[in-house]
């Protein structure tokens, strides 16, 4: 059995919809279904760890350990003081065999205090100015081609990177609470999209030829929606509570498959879930959306907006809905490439490529 500190940046408990936080989630929830010890230490409303008398909120998870460390500002300061005053104290090297620093801009300040620990970086992004030396000279975690580029720009040399990519497949963890979504799934529709612009997609997807019009599209908003806005031009609205694990329960009961998936910006890490059941996403060219799509082999990028709270063209998105209801040949060649990930980069075979790293150190 090998005991794992996972350091986050994010609760994936209450920030399940970001990229990061669902990959710590099917991954930790995964090597802990293996027999594994896994504590994901992470930023969230709890004690901060400053103060000596008082212990950070400890939740259990599926077999994982929560500790949340107080507000997400403060979230480097509070990890590094959990890590160094469990190492003063002896109880680092006795507790944890390794640690993985999940890396959003710049690593830990973990190695002084941790030289029994082996500590192993899971790249998001590195920020520039990143030195390798902070990496270590172990192996270090890519979780997507983006983290690849910056660590190869940091100094980090190419056989001392291990990809493993952002999985296909349903959540491995229990839906938190009622979903607000109909028992049924969602029915016969030709398009599904998450969303939380509802009455702007809703539009979108109504006047496309040959899509909404011919068939319904089915809107799944995290937002309260008009009555009256809730169906309209062929497009039913329904609302949702953002629990990511339910929506994945919800859509793999589904008993119909819709030609194509449109996640928004903030929803791109449910287009695994689209790409599970066999449909081809369309999302925007984020960060977000590049970890999650595989452009041209899982479904397609359309051009986001640069400007931060501005919503992504509509034309952008109704151009790359209709290139799949238009263009057959690049349907069909999607279709490949849906079935090749869902063979080939599954959650399975990332969480596998990690502890071939973990077990090895």
């Amino acid at each position: 059995m090998l005991r794992i500190l996972v350091l986050s940046p994010v609760d994936w408990r209450r920030d399940g919809l970001d990229y990061r936080a669902a990959y710590l989630r099917e991954t930790a929830l995964r090597i802990a279904r293996q027999g594994h010890y896994v504590t994901a230490a992470c930023p969230g409303p709890g004690i901060a760890p400053l103060r000596r008398t008082r212990t950070p909120t400890v939740e259990v998870v599926q077999n994982v350990q929560m500790v949340r460390m107080g507000v997400t500002a403060a979230y480097r300061l509070y990890a590094e003081t959990f890590v160094t005053r469990l190492a003063a104290s002896g109880k680092l090297a006795r507790l944890y065999d390794v640690i993985v620093d999940a890396v959003h801009t710049r690593p830990l300040a973990l190695r002084r205090a941790t030289r029994k620990t082996p500590v192993v970086p899971l790249v998001f992004g590195l920020r520039r100015g990143v030195q390798p030396e902070e990496l270590g000279d172990g192996p270090v975690l890519v979780a997507s081609a983006d983290a690849e580029g910056e660590a190869l720009r940091a100094g980090v040399a190419e056989d001392q990177m291990v990809r493993a990519p952002f999985g296909v497949g349903w959540s491995a963890c229990d839906p938190d609470g009622d979903a607000a979504l109909p028992d049924d799934g969602p029915g016969p529709c030709r398009i599904i999209a998450v969303t939380s612009d509802a009455a702007r997609i809703a539009r979108a997807l109504g006047a496309i030829d040959g899509g909404a019009s011919d068939a319904a599209a089915l809107v799944i908003a995290r937002q309260r929606v008009r009555p009256d806005a809730r169906s309209a031009d062929g497009v039913r609205i329904l609302t949702w509570n953002g629990d990511a694990p339910a929506l994945s329960a919800w859509l793999a009961r589904s008993a119909h498959r819709p030609d194509v998936a449109y996640c928004g910006r903030g929803f791109e890490s449910t287009a695994p879930l689209f790409t599970a059941m066999g449909v081809p996403v369309v999302c925007p060219d984020t960060r977000c959306g590049r970890a999650c799509v595989e452009a041209g082999a899982t479904g397609l990028l359309h051009g986001a907006s640069r400007i931060p709270g501005l919503s992504d063209p509509l034309r952008a998105i109704r151009d790359g809905i209709t290139a799949l209801f238009d263009d057959s040949d690049q349907t069909a060649a999607l279709r490949e490439g849906i079935e090749a990930a869902r063979s080939q980069r599954t959650w399975e075979q990332t969480t596998t490529r990690m502890l071939s790293v973990l077990t090895t150190l």
